[in-house]
């Protein structure tokens, strides 16, 4: 075998694989932008933040209940 027949070997290789990894990144990127994806994480999303944003919120009012006594006694407070 000569040079070139070996360098034509690798190359062949080298653009298969090159074709293969662009065939493969095309069908994660068609994934990653379907609207039914983005529909889902979106929702995921907006619901993940109204829970966080909700053990924040309550975290803060408790703490400025039990921390500041005159709110303990707030009329719209009491059980």
């Amino acid at each position: 075998m000569n040079i070139s027949c070996i360098l034509n070997k690798f190359m062949k290789n080298a653009k298969d694989n090159l074709i293969l990894s662009m065939e493969k990144l095309t069908g994660e990127m068609e994934k990653m932008n379907s609207f039914s994806r983005r529909f889902f994480l979106g929702i995921v999303f907006g619901v993940g933040s109204a829970i966080g944003a909700s053990i924040i919120a309550a975290t803060i009012v408790t703490a400025l209940i039990n921390l500041i006594p005159p709110l303990q006694d707030a009329p719209f407070l009491r059980k």
